[in-house]
């Protein structure tokens, strides 16, 4: 009797030990992991109060911090296992199983090294990640490609945040070694102070060559960039080709920058515009990964498609009562196309449901009155 008493105790323990160990007290996106040596990981969570690491049994094989208060950074530096104990302000923790392979001894080809495995961005900035290695990088996968945008050019990964969020961001290199990006992008604030403080976006882009060679980007080829903006700016820059131009223009544009071309260029070429929007006096970037060319004679014009022309693009479902960034970009649109008379003022009220009604009738759409994935693509499309 004793014996089936004790049996029946350890196994309701252990169950309990068991189920302990599966629940995710803080939300974490995982609590097991498997890392190879200088790779590093960080882990979301679903916690409003801000977390602290309470213990690391493994230092030497793998370092834990916390980022924007609520994130766990993990870096693996030495084969082994480690448990991290990550707990809250309330004391509710979690614990993060990690186990770190051993290196091969038979490695050939150089490690895959990114200058930055964590970037934070603003909403519509643009920032450049420099890759080293083996060769043959690509992205496997963007976790979150509503928050950030990635592309790899060369040996440069370029990123640009869109939405509040985070995303994991995975970059591969030829033989299959991967490191991940995490990318986390800051919620704006939904008030609006006055009607100029809209986001910015392109009213026209154009890439013009003198085709030098037979070749729209042919060595020694002058490339002439030009754009211009949907309200005043100033400090006009174009980063291409590694190489940051001064823009000549002022007021909302036209403005145009000259770049000589080495004959080097690969597609998508990314080229980035850079300015400071005047009404707020806040610096801001425009990532455009180019790659469409048009031929047009000796002058050939090059044209993004629009979906890469916004420093913003639409990502969220809008409707009746809503409010924010999102909303004035869409009432500036409808103004735009005839939609709208009301001035702009970042809330979805009434007459902006009246005018995307009519948007979606005149482009065949049902006509809800909100902002779904069918209207959304069309708006991103320039349509």
């Amino acid at each position: 009797m004793l014996k089936k008493l004790f049996f029946s105790f350890v196994f309701a323990f252990s169950l309990a030990s068991f189920a302990h160990a599966s629940t995710t007290n803080l939300g974490l996106s995982q609590t097991s992991v498997s890392m190879n040596i200088n790779d590093a990981l960080t882990i979301p969570s679903g916690s409003i109060s801000a977390l602290y690491i309470s213990g690391n049994n493994n230092p030497t094989a793998v370092i834990a911090n916390i980022l924007n208060g609520n994130q766990v950074s993990l870096h693996a530096y030495a084969s082994g296992s480690a448990n991290i104990i990550v707990c809250n302000s309330s004391n509710i923790c979690d614990t993060i199983y990690v186990t770190v392979a051993a290196q091969s001894t038979t490695q050939t080809t150089p490690d895959l090294v990114l200058s930055a495995t964590n970037v934070t961005l603003e909403s519509g900035e643009s920032k450049t990640i420099s890759i080293t290695g083996g060769g043959g990088y690509t992205i496997s996968s963007n976790s979150n490609t509503a928050a950030a945008t990635a592309f790899i050019n060369g040996n440069n990964l370029y990123v640009q945040g869109f939405a509040a969020g985070g995303t994991n961001v995975s970059v591969c290199q030829g033989d299959g070694k991967c490191k991940v990006v995490y990318v986390y992008v800051n919620p704006t604030s939904s008030s609006v102070s006055s009607g100029s403080s809209y986001p910015i976006a392109l009213t026209s882009f154009s890439v013009a060559s003198n085709v030098i060679g037979n070749s729209f980007f042919g060595k020694n080829s002058t490339i002439t960039i030009g754009f211009s903006a949907d309200k005043k700016i100033s400090n006009a820059y174009v980063t291409i080709g590694g190489q940051k131009i001064s823009a000549s223009g002022s007021d909302s544009g036209p403005y145009h920058a000259v770049y000589t071309a080495t004959g080097n260029e690969t597609s998508p070429l990314p080229i980035i515009l850079s300015f400071v929007d005047v009404d707020v006096g806040i610096s801001k970037q425009i990532l455009i990964s180019y790659s469409d060319v048009v031929s047009g004679g000796s002058g050939s014009v090059a044209t993004p498609s629009q979906s890469t022309t916004s420093g913003m693009q639409f990502v969220s479902t809008l409707s009746l009562g809503d409010s924010g960034d999102e909303v004035l970009l869409l009432q500036k649109r409808l103004v735009t196309d005839g939609f709208l008379s009301a001035t702009p003022n970042g809330h979805f009220g009434p007459a902006t449901q009246t005018a995307l009604k009519a948007y979606q009738k005149k482009n065949g759409l049902s006509q809800a009155g909100v902002v779904g994935p069918a209207t959304r693509a069309l708006l991103n499309k320039g349509i």
